[in-house]
């Protein structure tokens, strides 16, 4: 007869002190239910670890892509940024050496541009992507 390793163990507990133990065939079978029932559940323990570990694996694995995609959005944010500045600096300078001034854009124009760019660079290198 079967008995469960909770079964089991509520007959090791409930029994009374000096009273006799089971049988040796009911022994061997007892200690043998219980040596099953521990495998049952260590296999079970490493099967729930095993999962574990993946979900640990998967949420590193998404952190890391997160972390990726920001730093590849913040380096392209920097990158149009120089280019703005870029732009910009050369629009002033173009300005400057421009013979035809009158017909140009003012040159306040060009300097806003540089310093809304300049601005925006800033607070990336400084303060990093919102």
């Amino acid at each position: 007869m079967k008995s469960s390793p909770t079964q089991i163990i509520k007959w090791l507990r409930t029994r009374k002190q000096g009273s006799s133990l089971p049988n040796r065939e009911k022994a061997a079978d007892l200690i043998e239910e219980l040596q099953a029932a521990v495998i049952a559940s260590q296999s079970r323990i490493a099967e729930l670890e095993q999962a574990n570990n993946r979900e640990i694996l998967d949420s590193s694995n998404h952190v890391r892509d997160a972390t990726k995609m920001v730093t590849d959005r913040q380096l392209a944010d920097v990158v149009n940024e120089l280019r703005a500045i870029t732009a910009a600096a050369d629009a002033v300078i173009q300005r400057w050496h421009t013979p035809l001034w009158k017909d140009a854009r003012p040159t306040a124009e060009y300097i806003a541009v540089l310093r809304r760019a300049a601005e925006s660079a800033h607070k990336l290198l400084v303060g990093g992507v919102e």
